[in-house]
């Protein structure tokens, strides 16, 4: 490495339980994605011991093979959740049946958007919109589930895609 050239630094949050609520710890974690040469898009993605497919869907010039970056976010969005949840389930010693996500993405026009409309950190035009669905076997109180869902916003993934994030991009020189 040339003087001057930072190291990329790839965090994953690791989230646990403190007295008053939930916070996350970073541990340096490298998520890689490499040309397969299989497709116009095609990717093997690994992160650490596991390896998964990327790929755009055949509408766009991919052959569908894996899921798609914004596929990827959404599913992030989803497994963080049900993990806050789960914790927060632990935590609480409720006694939760099995917990689903799901979380949908799309490219929201602003005027739709009223909310968004009055954010200055928005992109003109479009925002990003990822709408979340929780499913829990069993029934729940409506209080309960109302809980559920305040401590579902508080999921770290979501937390990093609704403030600011800053990427820094460089050639590795290895």
């Amino acid at each position: 490495m040339t003087q001057g050239t930072k190291q990329p630094v790839e965090l994953a949050m690791v989230m646990h339980s403190t007295e008053n609520g939930y916070s996350c710890e970073e541990k340096p974690e490298t998520a890689r994605a490499t040309e397969t040469t299989g497709g116009k898009f095609q990717q093997i993605v690994t992160s650490g011991n596991h390896r998964v497919m990327a790929d755009e869907p055949v509408s766009y010039g991919g052959l569908d093979t894996g899921l798609s970056p914004y596929d990827f976010l959404s599913s992030a969005v989803a497994t963080c959740t049900a993990m806050t949840l789960r914790v927060y389930a632990e935590h609480k010693s409720l006694q939760l049946g099995r917990i689903s996500v799901g979380v949908t993405h799309a490219k929201v026009h602003l005027d739709d958007m009223t909310a968004a409309a009055t954010s200055d950190k928005r992109s003109a035009g479009y925002i990003d919109r990822f709408q979340r669905s929780i499913s829990i076997e069993g029934e729940l109180p409506d209080d309960l589930r109302e809980k559920l869902i305040s401590i579902a916003e508080k999921c770290p993934v979501s937390k990093t895609l609704e403030r600011s994030s800053q990427i820094v991009t460089v050639f590795d020189e290895s």
